[in-house]
C-alpha cells in the first residue's frame, strides 16, 4: 500500500504538470531518452533531470514504474523505480540518486521509502 502523504503530492504528474496522469498516461517519445514507464497502475510521478548516454536535461515531471521491496520485518521496505526496464533503489530516506551513471546523467527525486512503502496498513 502507498502512504497518503506520498500519493497526495506524487500519485499523478497533475499535480507537478497539468493536463498527464501516470497511470494512464502513455509515454512513448521520451521513453527511449528518459527511461520512464508511464501506462500502468504502478506508475508514479518523479521529479526528474535523468537522460541517457550521460545527459541530464532540464527538470521535469516523469512517469516511473513503482514497487516496494522488504517485508517490513526482517528485511526493511525499500522503494524502487523502473529505468529503462531495470528497477534501481531509491535512498531509503528519500532524495536526489542517479540509478546508473554510465547509462544516465541527472537525477530523480525521490520520497522517503517510509512514506510510500508501508509495513502494515497505511492511513
Amino acid at each position: 500500500p502507498e502512504a497518503a502523504s506520498w500519493t497526495a503530492t506524487l500519485d499523478g504528474c497533475s499535480r507537478v504538470q497539468l493536463g498527464t496522469h501516470c497511470r494512464v498516461r502513455s509515454v512513448s517519445a521520451n521513453t527511449t531518452f528518459s527511461g520512464e514507464t508511464g501506462g500502468v497502475a504502478a506508475a508514479r510521478c518523479y521529479t526528474s533531470t535523468l537522460g541517457v548516454g550521460g545527459r541530464s536535461v532540464q527538470q521535469v515531471a516523469r512517469c516511473y514504474e513503482t514497487r516496494c521491496t522488504g517485508d517490513g520485518a526482517g528485511a526493511a521496505r525499500a522503494l524502487e523505480v523502473r529505468v529503462a526496464g531495470a528497477y534501481y533503489e531509491c535512498p531509503r530516506s528519500g532524495g536526489d540518486f542517479n540509478p546508473d551513471a554510465a547509462k544516465f546523467g541527472g537525477v530523480i527525486s525521490c520520497p522517503p521509502a517510509a512514506d510510500v512503502c508501508c509495513s502494515s496498513a497505511c492511513d
